[in-house]
């Protein structure tokens, strides 16, 4: 089984559609910009699993930065996720989804919205590594829009995942 099947099955048992999810380096169309992003986290990994926040410049990732965001996982009292925090968002993401920037991501108001990126910050934690993932969106104010999002693990500790940075482009 790929892992695109493996993870968009994974999705689906839970309960999510409309999307297709890959482990980065399997992704089959991965474009430049996310090449560039994922070539950049590979040179920060070294010798840990996920680098740490503190390693990411924003020089370095200028271009990309009005489609990134960046998001705090917040543990609960047995270790798993407990919430997810905006820390940062982009102005290309902030004009999609408003600012949510201090927010839970409970705060959004699409719950399918929520559910997918719990689900792609349990999959970061359980894999440690970046997924790709191919999303169609639908809004009561908007027409459909798909979108592809690059969703990057990091952690402080180089080992326990406690931020996850995401880039998104829409595609249509």
């Amino acid at each position: 089984m790929s892992s695109s099947d493996h993870l968009t099955q994974m999705a689906i048992a839970e309960g999510l559609t409309g999307l297709e999810v890959w482990f980065a380096n399997d992704c089959p169309d991965i474009c430049s910009e996310f090449k560039d992003l994922l070539q950049y986290w590979h040179e920060l990994t070294a010798d840990n699993i996920m680098p740490a926040r503190h390693q990411l410049a924003p020089k370095k990732i200028v271009s990309h930065l009005p489609y990134v965001g960046l998001f705090d996982i917040i543990r609960d009292d047995t270790g798993g996720i407990g919430d997810i925090m905006t820390r940062l968002e982009g102005t290309e993401l902030a004009g999609f989804y408003g600012d949510i920037t201090g927010k839970s991501i409970n705060d959004l108001p699409s719950a399918q919205v929520v559910e997918r990126v719990k689900f792609y910050a349990r999959v970061l934690d359980k894999y440690k590594k970046p997924i790709i993932a191919n999303i169609d969106m639908v809004r009561s104010d908007r027409p459909l829009v798909s979108a592809r999002g690059l969703y990057i693990p990091l952690a402080e500790d180089g080992v326990t995942m406690d931020k996850v940075f995401i880039c998104s482009h829409l595609i249509a």
